[in-house]
């Protein structure tokens, strides 16, 4: 009996092994963009942010607004898309689009959705005339490490928050996300990990039935 318990024992801790390694991995966080300030614009969803962890001082955010919406600047309080974070000392490099432009700007205001610690401005005229159909995406570093966590709603509830004009080219107003849609959507490395784990576990098995 003690002969198979040592025959077994390093392969069984390579497959818990591979399995620890996996469990944490949730690299990707989806929410939606559930509410609005303009009733006139529907029942939504008016679009998602995703949040890709990449490496231990960058998050990635795409921003894609639902089909026939686009970002505007509308001036007064509020911001083209405005985010909320726990961590100070950032840096934002928006990689699309790169014309128009969007400015950081820190801290940020979305009406009435509230105050946010961070936020992006579309450079260009106010109103339907300047707007941006298209994704937002940019990163977001820090040296002394960032993750998804960080990442937090503000005091009204809200995580994200945009200004955006209408599918029909005429209404404008605010739309905010308050939950996720896919929370902790594992990465590919985690798959790789687990198959591998199972693949040791029917190698055991075979071996066992074999002996």
């Amino acid at each position: 009996m003690n002969s198979i318990v040592r025959k077994f024992s390093a392969p069984a801790l390579a497959v818990a092994a591979l399995f620890a390694l996996a469990a944490p991995a949730q690299a990707i966080t989806v929410y939606s963009l559930n509410v609005t300030s303009a009733p006139a614009m529907g029942l939504g969803p008016f679009g998602t942010v995703s949040l890709t962890q990449n490496g231990a001082n960058e998050v990635d955010i795409e921003v894609a607004l639902a089909a026939g919406f686009g970002f505007v600047n509308t001036g007064g309080p509020h911001t083209s898309f405005a985010f909320n974070l726990d961590v100070s000392g950032i840096s934002i490099n928006v990689t699309t689009p790169l014309v128009p432009s969007f400015n950081a700007l820190a801290p940020a205001t979305a009406t009435p959705f509230g105050n946010f610690s961070n936020g992006l401005n579309l450079d260009a005229q106010n109103g339907g005339a300047g707007a941006y159909y298209g994704l937002l995406d940019f990163q977001v570093t820090r040296a002394g490490g960032i993750s998804l966590a960080d990442f937090i709603a503000n005091d009204l509830g809200y995580l994200f928050a945009a200004d955006v004009i209408a599918a029909d080219g005429i209404t404008t107003g605010s739309v905010a996300s308050n939950q996720p849609l896919v929370p902790g959507i594992p990465e590919p490395e985690t798959y790789a990990l687990m198959l591998a784990g199972l693949g040791v576990i029917g190698f055991m098995a075979r071996r066992r039935r074999a002996d």
